[in-house]
């Protein structure tokens, strides 16, 4: 689990995404593409060591973009859900 503060944050991240993913029509930003903008910004930090390879920080933009997408897409299927929402 994420601890507090981090954990509400990212709830409010989600809201603010879904919601912007809602305008889909009209910004022409799927949740994918939410992701992959917003994603990179959530690094606290990256380790030194990482820092050297480029294949490790494409790797771990990679997976902290699938992590923000599978958690948008799930969070906008949860306030569609009668009674899902907060």
């Amino acid at each position: 689990t994420m601890p507090e503060p981090n954990r509400s944050t990212f709830l409010w991240l989600l809201d603010l995404l879904a919601e912007a993913a809602g305008h889909k029509a009209s910004n022409r930003m799927s949740p994918k593409a939410l992701a992959t903008v917003v994603a990179p910004n959530l690094w606290d930090n990256i380790p030194e060591s990482a820092q050297a390879n480029p294949m490790t920080i494409m790797m771990m933009s990679q997976a902290t973009v699938s992590y923000v997408c599978n958690g948008l897409e799930a969070h906008i299927a949860r306030q569609a859900t009668p009674g899902g929402g907060q």
